[in-house]
């Protein structure tokens, strides 16, 4: 899921919150004990001081640029000019609509399901730690998405996908964590690689009229979105003619719709198309990455007025 979503949690999720918030259970850690607590609660600490109240993939790039990670990774992602300057800024751009300050610092359900990969990868592998660099490559290993709009896939990685746009080279970034992380004095002699100017263009979402969420607010000013599969009343996921549907959630927790009632999404198809990246499938959207679906054909669980995040 690409965007910020309710209030889920995943195992991993869970896991690596106790290893940063209750390290003297280390059972309840699991593999995230250690190190990976440490840069859950250094992503905390870095999401607090640029103003947001979730911690995303770019709360942990953020902090690993810091160097919560140790020196090597540090260096090496500011030889990819993936600093700490240009991932705050990247923040800053997100964050002009991010009004509502939070005394909770919640895990997206986009971050955990990256947790729940690297953590998986670890436990093929038979180790018994997820260490800072199997979560980073968590998110340079994932499936790209196709979109129907775009030439080429994009990473799941907001941050990534950005800094893609931009000319970051992925795989030569990975290769220089994984040797950076080995031995951290070889990150002194990569070469300096620059990142494109980003174009500022019109935002798409001024083309896009939305309903007021139940508190009179128009949802284009309260971020982060996120989305959740669309359930039945019956708890399943809705799937029409072979697709999933999933709406949109706005940043008070509110399904986002159009002024007519019908609400705003996406729709994935079951089978991925057969077109391989990194020996594996990229999923392709059915029409681009949000629309305004048509009413559900059935009724629905928690539609339209549940509030699914409550912070005040």
């Amino acid at each position: 899921m690409r965007g910020w979503g309710a209030n889920v949690w995943d195992a991993a999720g869970i896991e690596c919150w106790a290893a940063a918030h209750r390290p003297e259970l280390p059972a309840a850690a699991g593999r995230f004990a250690g190190e990976s607590g440490a840069l859950l609660s250094a992503a905390e600490a870095a999401a607090r001081a640029v103003g947001v109240h979730w911690i995303d993939t770019a709360g942990f790039w953020l902090a690993i640029a810091q160097g919560a990670a140790g020196a090597g990774l540090a260096s090496a992602l500011r030889s990819m000019s993936v600093t700490q300057q240009e991932i705050e800024a990247w923040f800053a751009a997100i964050n002009e609509s991010n009004i509502r300050p939070r005394e909770s610092y919640r895990m997206t359900p986009h971050l955990q399901a990256f947790l729940a990969a690297a953590d998986r990868a670890v436990a093929a592998d038979g180790r018994d730690r997820v260490r800072p660099l199997d979560i980073i490559l968590a998110f340079t290993d994932a499936d790209w998405e196709r979109h129907t709009d775009q030439r080429k896939p994009r990473p799941t990685d907001n941050l990534l996908d950005l800094f893609d746009r931009r000319g970051l080279d992925i795989d030569e970034l990975r290769r220089r964590l994984v040797a950076a992380d080995a031995d951290p004095a070889v990150a002194d002699d990569f070469e300096q690689q620059r990142l494109r100017r980003m174009s500022r263009r019109t935002p798409k979402r001024q083309t896009l009229e939305l309903a007021p969420n139940p508190l009179g607010y128009d949802p284009w000013t309260r971020f982060p979105w996120g989305a959740g599969f669309a359930r039945t009343r019956d708890r399943q996921h809705l799937n029409v003619e072979g697709e999933v549907w999933f709406f949109q959630i706005d940043g008070d927790g509110f399904y986002i719709r159009a002024p007519d009632g019908r609400p705003i999404g996406y729709r994935y198809r079951m089978e991925p198309p057969p077109r391989i990246r990194r020996g594996q499938r990229v999923i392709r959207p059915v029409n681009g990455f949000m629309e305004v679906l048509p009413m559900p054909p059935v009724e629905m669980a928690d539609w339209p007025d549940r509030r699914f995040s409550c912070d005040e």
